[in-house]
């Protein structure tokens, strides 16, 4: 006799249960963030930070490594 009815169920109802969860995190994150100006919701730069950084971007081509600096 196959399991295979029992597994699918079981998957149904992995399936239904993470979506559960999903609605309750999404839940809390709208709730947290109601408040929220909308300039508060973007990318705001503090003056204590440090000075960014040089980025490595590595593309390969036709077998021949480029690396470019920003």
């Amino acid at each position: 006799m196959s399991n295979h009815g029992k597994e699918n169920t079981k998957n149904t109802a992995d399936e239904h249960q993470l979506a559960q969860y999903y609605q309750r995190v999404r839940h809390q994150s709208v709730t947290l963030i109601n408040s929220l100006s909308v300039e508060d919701c973007q990318l705001q730069a503090m003056a204590d930070v440090s000075p960014r950084a040089p980025i490595s971007l590595i593309f390969i081509h036709d077998r021949h490594l480029i690396k470019v600096v920003i």
